[in-house]
């Protein structure tokens, strides 16, 4: 039977699959015992498929004449308990969490596989969608002495505070004497050991780190070719370039939207984010302003310490820049009240010509609709333009502001770390094969040998692949998209089976583009971006300070640009930081780095 070619909208919904399967002062409690007292007895020892398909639970389709089988690791020694331990711990949800059937997120395929395999019942308490309702959850179990005994993602001020009311585990012991050493431990020590920064105090291991993907959010630049091809122009290697290419969308008026409202370059109320953010046009200038309004940007000053960028003499020469670009109209004239789903919005209605983001954000966020919405848009990424002083856009740490403390008395940590050993491993090995089950995260199409992607249909829970932030390598999924290409390069067209047509085949061209631009970004990371050396929880003075110092900047930032006031109110917004706090921040920080 022929091939029928995957469409835009199964696209969209395999990126659960297209991975290969996934997507402190303060005295120190006594540390985790290494072994908790056996209150389990293990079953006779099997492999993990003779465990799971008796139970409906082997991920995979091998039966099927284009099918593949998964190749599960050794189950953990000891495992599955019996009779199964229970574990507390929350989890994010949101509309994007979607089950099939009668699942729901406290009774799953994901939660029955980990009980089949592991012994492990996670009980889940409650829920949260964003970071301030999982803090008042926080609050209020610490406050009635029941916190879970997993907490995924709690940030470091939290976590701060936990330390120091000894209501977090030291997981030294029972990491060292569990994790195992390739899988996990290998993965963290990734970067000098950088990863561990936020959860180690004082030497000890008081959590597990949050880690994403190397080069996750940097940005490469996103523009609708069509319209290129539509001006004869070339794409831009310079900002002197991309300000022409701009003025010239403009001008030609190419939008999709009423005349007059095109708009050459997203631009959104966070002046660096991962989406619609202008960090690469400040990075020309080798400076960059706060990400999200929210995480500083200290950078070496050249004579052995750190400088706040936002003060930078250049970063009035970049905010003049912009200025001028928003009196040409290159940008939206209200851009700064937009965030990602205005200005995803925007591009999918084909009124904007060029995106800073990430190639997701550019593939899945952008170009997927705008090619739906008009089958004549074509849009492709390109490095970003240099600046007059060099090439350049934030440097995104795999290191995340969070981490995953556990309830200090908690009798099964050594088991969440057999656990997180077995799906480690999965999640490092593509040629297992591992996409998920039939039936929740893939389908086979009835009278047809080819599968299509389900939306959602399994979560995480324990430490690795949950929705709270967890990796297990910041270079995962770039070895993921490596295989995937090594396997199209190496295994003949037709021995593919269908999942990996449906991984493969790629009609649109999208997929391929979204796999070069993230390989492009970790290839260039270190080279083209520039690293905020502030990676150390906030300090007293800084929790107190910042909000006003940022909410100072944000105002004079907006004002500069938007014409309310002329470029030269830098210089007094300079003083004014440095009058309100900031220079004192500035000093503790450089305290740090000395001491570092």
């Amino acid at each position: 039977m022929a091939k029928s070619s995957v469409s835009r909208r199964e696209f969209m919904k395999g990126a659960a699959v297209a991975g290969g399967g996934v997507l402190l002062a303060g005295c120190a409690p006594e540390p985790a015992a290494p072994e908790a007292v056996a209150e389990s007895a293990p079953m006779t020892a099997m492999t993990a498929e003779e465990i799971l398909t008796p139970q409906g639970l082997m991920p995979g389709s091998p039966d099927h004449p284009k099918g593949w089988t998964t190749e599960l690791p050794d189950v953990p020694e000891g495992m599955p308990l019996n009779p199964p331990v229970t574990i507390t711990s929350f989890t994010r949800t949101d509309a994007e969490t979607r089950f099939q059937g009668d699942d729901d997120i406290y009774d799953n395929i994901s939660l029955r596989y980990i009980k089949a395999l592991f012994g492990i019942e996670y009980d889940i308490p409650w829920t949260y969608v964003q970071g301030e309702e999982r803090d008042q959850k926080m609050n209020l179990a610490m406050a009635a002495g029941d916190i879970p005994d997993l907490m995924p993602g709690i940030g470091l001020a939290m976590f701060q505070d936990m330390v120091a009311g000894e209501l977090v585990a030291d997981i030294t012991d029972v990491y060292e004497a569990t994790a195992h050493p390739k899988w996990v431990k290998e993965s963290q020590a990734w970067g000098d050991n950088q990863l561990w920064a936020y959860a180690e105090v004082d030497g000890r291991k008081m959590a597990f780190p949050s880690i994403a993907q190397a080069g996750q959010d940097e940005q490469i630049l996103f523009i609708r070719t069509d319209w290129l091809e539509k001006v004869g122009m070339d794409a831009p290697t310079t900002l002197e370039e991309l300000e022409a290419v701009a003025e010239a969308f403009v001008n030609n008026d190419l939008g999709a939207g009423p005349p007059g409202t095109t708009v050459a370059i997203a631009a959104s109320r966070d002046l660096q984010s991962w989406y619609g953010g202008l960090g690469p046009v400040f990075g020309g200038f080798g400076v960059l302003p706060s990400w999200y309004s929210s995480v500083s940007t200290f950078t070496k000053d050249g004579q052995g310490g750190l400088k706040f960028d936002g003060i930078d003499p250049a970063m009035k020469d970049a905010l003049a820049l912009i200025r001028r670009w928003y009196e040409k109209k290159i940008l939206s004239p209200d851009f700064f009240t937009k965030g990602y789903q205005e200005n995803r919005t925007e591009i999918e209605g084909n009124r904007v010509g060029m995106n800073y983001t990430h190639p997701w954000g550019g593939v899945v966020g952008g170009a997927i609709g705008s090619m739906a919405n008009d089958p004549e848009a074509s849009w492709d990424w390109f490095d970003v333009p240099a600046g007059p002083v060099r090439k350049g856009k934030n440097y995104f740490s795999p290191l995340r502001t969070g981490v995953f403390p556990f309830r200090n008395g908690s009798e099964h940590i050594d088991k969440i770390f057999k656990q997180a050993n077995f799906e480690a491993e999965i999640v490092l090995s593509p040629e297992r094969r591992y996409h998920g089950f039939e039936g929740h995260n893939y389908e086979w199409v009835e009278g047809e040998d080819r599968v299509v992607p389900v939306a959602g249909g399994t979560h995480g829970y324990g430490i690795i692949n949950t929705r709270g932030g967890a990796n297990i390598s910041p270079t995962s999924n770039m070895n993921n998209i490596q295989w995937k290409l090594n396997y199209r390069e190496t295994v003949p067209r037709d021995e593919w089976d269908a999942m990996m047509e449906l991984l493969l085949d790629d009609p649109t061209g999208l997929q391929t583009m979204q796999d070069e631009g993230w390989l492009f970004l970790a290839e260039h990371s270190l080279a083209d971006t520039i690293r905020n050396e502030w990676n150390a929880a906030p300090t007293e003075l800084q929790k107190e300070k910042w909000t006003q110092l940022q909410t100072l900047t944000d105002e004079t930032y907006f004002a500069i640009i938007t014409g309310q006031l002329p470029v030269d109110a830098f210089d007094e917004y300079v003083t004014t930081w440095l009058a309100q706090g900031g220079e004192a921040v500035l000093a503790e920080i450089n305290e740090w780095w000395a001491a570092k």
